[in-house]
């Protein structure tokens, strides 16, 4: 018989349209990202509340020195 003498090779014709149990489409399409996860995920909740202010180094000095001053405070009063 003919199919015993010759193996198929896998076409190098590229599908139309990838089927969507493919595993290899599964993984690209995780690996991407796509659409298609965006319709199954729910979209990320995004805060009402007012957005953080920026603090600037001498922000943050300040709250050191606060922070610090209340603790030396607190132990003087033990």
């Amino acid at each position: 018989p003919n199919s015993l003498r010759f193996q198929e090779e896998p076409s190098i014709h590229i599908a139309p349209v990838p089927l969507v149990d493919d595993p290899y489409v599964l993984v690209r399409d995780a690996a991407r990202g796509t659409e298609r996860m965006k319709t199954t995920m729910p979209p990320k909740r995004r805060s009402q509340t007012n957005p953080q202010l920026t603090l600037t180094q001498e922000d943050i000095d300040q709250l050191v020195q606060d922070g610090i001053a209340v603790a030396i405070r607190d132990e003087r009063e033990r």
